[in-house]
């Protein structure tokens, strides 16, 4: 009995670990790498070919003698110790900034938990293993139920418990603690492990990993088993990742976004390997006829839809895509002999999908292609499965029989699709790159001042500027005359400067087209912050913000708040009479711009009567509480100011706000007609780089 519920705690306690630690990683290191969604995209990568060396691990292992067993996992486990505790270290980040991050990003994981990782990924394969050797009366399901119980448990406690509650810290000392019980629960299992002769152990060399652990017919392996077991898994890997990019791109890429996609993915593999009852094809069939093209829609026209309607729409479709993927691997399942390479083959497709999604797609494409290639792979692999084992036949009363056609049609209108629906359509676009950090496009379109030239990020603009040369220099869109931005530099022009110049000093954290620049004066300087050189590319070659403008400009290459830190520690202060937080990432917020610690960074570069200026615009996050918060924080006054739409000068809506001690500033600011008072004020909020909670300023 003892030993019975050790191998139960230490099953639970595994899976826990294993599904804490991918969004405990992933939310330490995001600010490290912009804050955009891919770094997730990446990390999964690594977490999906950490599972598959772990599986692997198990596989080979399981074929030895008990005593080579013992002696090699009691040696694994004793060298994993010495990675802990596991935060990463910014030396292994500064090291590591060499090429791509989406390779840059798996090595420093690898560096910092890679052996604990791939240890508690065999735990669940190997212990069960070892189980079905020790008890043969006693079924080692129960630890996969422990073990979906655990990995379910870690991801809903992480958004409500962990994070909200633990600094990030605190939660890699205590994910360390909790390895060295789990290895100690490990470890002891195989020192007690019996040795059997080789013989003896012909018999059990095959894994016993149980699907429902009912014995199923066995039946000749075939090209198409194989073929399946890999690209079932590797599409449902794809859509997982695909969808939670496009959940992140709208609003944040934080661990919520992240958990509730992977928990929905995690849970169709336990409703369809825990019973056939669950998998309905023609329930789930029939509800992938109707989501998709929702999905596509979402897709291309999302800015008309609510955030909620999206993660509905995208949360919906991935569950339904994974339970078809799921069931059908199910149906597929082997009998004992091969389960252990079925299992193989379930890791390396999910790695395969994770590598198309973070390495291959970005490369091959200029757009976000591989959501739409999951769905046509779902819905054709599907329909496949279903011809092969005669599950349609020609009955008008069998559901099937009017499903699969549709989802055929499905397949074949997949071109179309996605030569209509794109929103870009109306524009002309000029050239669209991709690369980690999103989608970037340059368009031209006519409107009621004239045509203009647009950096497009996602479905944000980025800046536009006139394509008439007399009209080059006149600003547009959140910049245009009568914003919130031409006010403030109306009155900064007002006032005797700083510098002993006489001109301005302007920071700028996120370049877009470079439309601050066309505010300069000869003796200004202005400096941007850009992480992707992509923009800073198109800035130069299809904008003249930057070349016009008098004053002077630099343009740095990299994360906004990592250099000024650097340059904080490097040469001091700027003395900027205006810093300027003007990075997004499609609608959503670099969460490590808005921190507690950032803002601090932030005052130290500004001269003492300067102004912070946050671009808060946003149709899903309200993010003026947070900057009231930090504001009152450290003794600062803040004033909201808020332009409408005039399209006789090209101007978009924007909301900024304004942050400063000097009192002569913000009586002038709240002055103008634009200030624009909360009428409810808002609880302040702080956030900072341990803690942060996008629950409390979402707009659903």
């Amino acid at each position: 009995m003892t030993s019975m519920l050790l191998f139960g705690l230490t099953t639970f306690l595994s899976a826990f670990l294993l599904f804490n630690i991918q969004p405990l990683m992933g939310h330490y290191i995001l600010p490290w790498f912009g804050g955009t969604p891919a770094v997730w995209t990446s990390c999964m990568l690594f977490f999906q070919v950490g599972l598959l060396a772990g599986y692997a691990y198990a596989f080979g292992l399981s074929r030895q003698s008990g005593k080579v067993q013992r002696s090699v996992h009691l040696v694994l486990l004793a060298g994993s110790l010495a990675m802990l505790p596991i935060d990463p270290r910014d030396q292994l980040f500064i090291l590591g900034q060499v090429g791509s991050p989406a390779l840059q990003i798996p090595l420093l994981l690898a560096a910092t938990i890679g052996l604990p990782f791939v240890l508690v990924s065999a735990t669940a394969p190997l212990l069960q293993h070892w189980f079905a050797e020790r008890f043969d009366n006693a079924s080692p399901y129960r630890l996969y139920a422990l073990s979906n119980t655990g990995s379910i448990l870690a991801l809903i406690s992480y958004p409500l418990i962990w994070e909200p509650f633990f600094k990030l810290e605190g939660q890699t000392a205590i994910w360390s603690v909790l390895f060295l019980v789990f290895a100690s629960g490990c470890g002891l299992l195989a020192y007690r492990r019996p040795e059997y002769s080789q013989e003896s152990e012909t018999a059990l060399k095959e894994s016993r990993i149980p699907l429902n652990y009912r014995a199923t017919k066995e039946q000749a392996l075939t090209p198409w088993h194989i073929l399946t077991w890999l690209v079932f898994p590797a599409l449902g890997s794809t859509l997982l990742l695909a969808s939670t990019n496009q959940i992140c791109q709208e609003v944040a890429s934080v661990p919520f976004l992240w958990v509730l996609p992977l928990a929905l993915y995690l849970f169709s593999f336990i409703l369809t390997f825990e019973s056939e009852r669950w998998y309905i094809r023609w329930l789930w069939g029939g509800l992938m006829v109707v989501l998709t093209p929702l999905g596509w829609y979402s897709l291309y026209h999302g800015v008309t839809f609510s955030f909620l309607a999206q993660l509905l729409t995208f949360c919906g479709l991935l569950f339904v895509g994974c339970m078809l993927c799921h069931g059908e691997l199910y149906r597929l399942r082997p009998g004992n002999r091969h389960l252990t390479l079925f299992y193989l083959c379930l890791a390396a497709g999910g790695a395969c999908g994770g590598m198309f999604v973070s390495v291959v797609a970005p490369a091959l494409f200029t757009g976000y292609r591989e959501f739409e290639i999951a769905l046509v792979g779902i819905c054709l692999l599907t329909l496949l499965a279903w011809m092969i084992e005669r599950a349609v036949v020609i009955s008008f009363r069998q559901p099937l029989f009017w499903i699969a056609p549709l989802l055929g049609a499905y397949v074949l209108a997949s071109p179309v699709v996605a030569l209509r629906l794109p929103e870009l359509k109306q524009d002309k676009v000029v050239e669209q790159l991709r690369n980690f950090y999103g989608i970037l496009a340059v368009v031209e379109k006519d409107s009621p001042t004239g045509e203009i030239r647009t950096m497009v990020h996602g479905r944000i603009n980025h800046g536009s500027q006139y394509t008439a040369r007399d009209k080059r220099h006149q600003t547009v869109t959140y910049y245009a005359p009568g914003s919130p931005v031409d006010l403030i530099f109306k009155q900064l022009r007002s006032e005797p400067v700083s510098t002993e110049t006489n001109g301005l000093k302007v920071g700028i954290v996120g370049t877009g087209a470079g439309s601050f620049a066309a505010f300069g004066q000869a003796g200004d300087t202005f400096r941007f912050y850009e992480i992707n050189p992509q923009v800073i590319d198109l800035a130069y070659r299809y904008f003249s913000f930057l070349t016009d403008t008098p004053a002077t400009v630099d343009v740095i290459l990299g994360d906004g708040r990592i250099m000024l830190e650097r340059e904080l520690d490097k040469n001091g202060p700027h003395n900027f009479d205006l810093l300027a937080i003007d990075a997004f990432s499609g609608d959503a917020i670099p969460m490590h711009l808005i921190t507690l610690e950032s803002f601090r960074l932030y005052l130290h570069h500004l001269a003492d009567d300067g102004l912070l200026l946050y671009h808060v615009t946003n149709r899903f996050v309200d993010l003026v509480p947070v900057v009231e918060g930090l504001a009152a924080e450290l003794g600062y006054r803040t004033a909201r100011l808020e332009a409408n739409s005039d399209p006789s000068v090209g101007r978009y809506r924007s909301i900024w706000m304004a942050v400063t001690r000097n009192e002569q500033h913000l009586a002038e600011l709240r002055r103008q007609p634009i200030y624009a008072p909360v009428s409810a004020p808002p609880t302040p909020l702080v956030f900072t780089d341990n803690y942060s909670s996008l629950l409390k300023v979402l707009n659903l």
